[in-house]
């Protein structure tokens, strides 16, 4: 998973704004009709939300509920709104992150993983999941919901949510690429060490310098775009779970509820989940590094060699990378278990109001 791949998402998200255009990433001037096509998807995303508090609130539902509701819309219309308009605002570290990519994609060739099918098949099969499970799930709520909702549930809804999940997706194609970066490293400070008996230590703080810039830019670009998805999918916990303790199955419909909840429910919670793994798989990794570099220290006979090796290990541990949602909170396994700590804890507030 590397630049092509990158580059082909970099395409489809074009279409519906929510990437940078290729005039963007090679610093040319943005014509007037990109910033119209940003108009336009910001409207319909606008739209979309002012419709679903307004069916919302026609359902009369107790002022809990109806809170928990809008703020689910109000937060998946932030999310759409400034994953488009963020691609204008940062040029210039959309440029220095693809920069960074391209300067250290060299370190991928030191990775034992062997490439399994063509770069494009795994964003083809997560197409036609996200369309399998589309029209399953309108298919399932075709006698549930009114004309009105019906219609907003095949337009505009079906919209903001492939916006979600194609940047989602879009996210984690560069954390991949980032982690790929890490593991080649350490396979290649291996080779040095164990086969040269050399550590160009230079050439080696130049390259952790820049892998730890790749996370700071990434942190700066998808940050608050991380933290309104997180915001996003456990305000949409809360409202799923409250529906479903709220309407029990009927005899009958067993089978096609709970296939249609279950993958409702894990639209957005699957890419949240995996996006938050993949922070932290590339802490783990660095991690792995800095332990590596210390156990080679203790092993290493030569004193000078002994202390190039400290000098880096040093360096490593000043420059081990971190992922945070906008400075709010830092992306660790555990965040998973605070977001469903949450949940559980609105679900009780909503529960004792009935």
């Amino acid at each position: 998973m590397g630049l092509e791949l990158l580059n082909l998402v970099l395409k489809v998200g074009n279409f519906v704004a929510i990437t940078p255009s290729p005039a963007i990433l090679c610093r040319r001037e943005v014509k007037s009709c990109h910033f119209l096509h940003q108009i336009l998807i910001i409207g319909l995303v606008a739209c979309d939300a002012t419709l679903s508090i307004f069916l919302d609130f026609r359902k009369n539902y107790i002022f809990v509920r109806t809170t928990a509701k809008v703020l689910m819309h109000l937060t998946l219309c932030a999310f759409n709104c400034w994953i488009v308009l963020d691609v204008s605002v940062k040029r210039e570290i959309w440029v220095q992150l693809m920069d960074n990519l391209k300067t250290t994609d060299y370190l991928t060739k030191f990775q034992n993983e062997r490439r399994k099918g063509p770069f494009y098949l795994k964003f083809l099969l997560i197409h036609v999941a996200i369309l399998v499970i589309s029209v399953y799930v309108s298919y399932y709520y075709w006698g549930y919901l009114s004309e009105l909702e019906y219609w907003q549930q095949c337009t505009t809804s079906t919209l903001v949510h492939y916006m979600l999940y194609l940047y989602s997706f879009y996210i984690y194609v560069i954390l991949k690429m980032i982690r790929a970066r890490y593991k080649g490293f350490r396979t290649y400070l291996q080779q040095k060490i164990t086969r040269d008996r050399h550590l160009p230590l230079m050439e080696m703080q130049i390259i952790t310098y820049l892998m730890n810039e790749s996370v700071s830019i990434f942190n700066e670009i998808f940050g608050k775009s991380i933290n309104l998805l997180i915001s996003y999918t456990t305000f949409f916990l809360i409202n799923y779970l409250d529906y479903n303790i709220s309407n029990p199955f009927s005899d009958g419909e067993v089978f096609h509820k709970i296939t249609a909840e279950t993958l409702n429910f894990l639209k957005p919670f699957v890419p949240t989940v995996i996006l938050i793994l993949s922070c932290d798989s590339i802490v783990e990794e660095s991690e792995t590094i800095f332990l590596l570099m210390y156990k080679w220290c203790s092993n290493c006979v030569n004193s000078k060699g002994r202390e190039e090796l400290y000098r880096f290990a040093n360096f490593v541990q000043k420059n081990r990378p971190e992922f945070n949602a906008a400075g709010y909170f830092t992306i660790h396994k555990s965040t998973i278990l605070s977001m469903l700590g949450t949940v559980v804890t609105f679900l009780i507030v909503l529960l004792q109001f009935k």
